[in-house]
């Protein structure tokens, strides 16, 4: 049997890929979001100094690179977006 998502139904990512699971507690989504935001800045950065340097650019590799940055933002953005929704809903039921 193939392992679900339960939120969404969908078939759950194979291992190794990132996956936020409904109980991964706040804090280590929001060390998550840090470490997929330093990935981003840093490719980002070479990003510049590889076209600094040499000038002309393979565009399918650049579009390769951007599209990862996307993804490695958005992983980010969804790590973070999931610990805030958990520390709101805490801190709403605490009497």
């Amino acid at each position: 049997m193939t392992p679900t998502n339960k939120r969404h139904g969908s078939p759950a990512p194979p291992r190794g890929e990132p996956y936020l699971g409904e109980d991964t507690p706040a804090h280590e989504l929001l060390n998550q979001a840090t470490e997929w935001l330093q990935y981003s800045h840093g490719m980002i950065e070479l990003l510049a100094e590889l076209i600094a340097d040499v000038g002309v650019v393979d565009t399918n590799r650049m579009v390769l690179a951007l599209q990862g940055l996307g993804a490695m933002s958005n992983m980010g953005l969804q790590c973070a977006a999931q610990a805030h929704r958990q520390m709101v809903w805490e801190a709403s039921q605490r009497p």
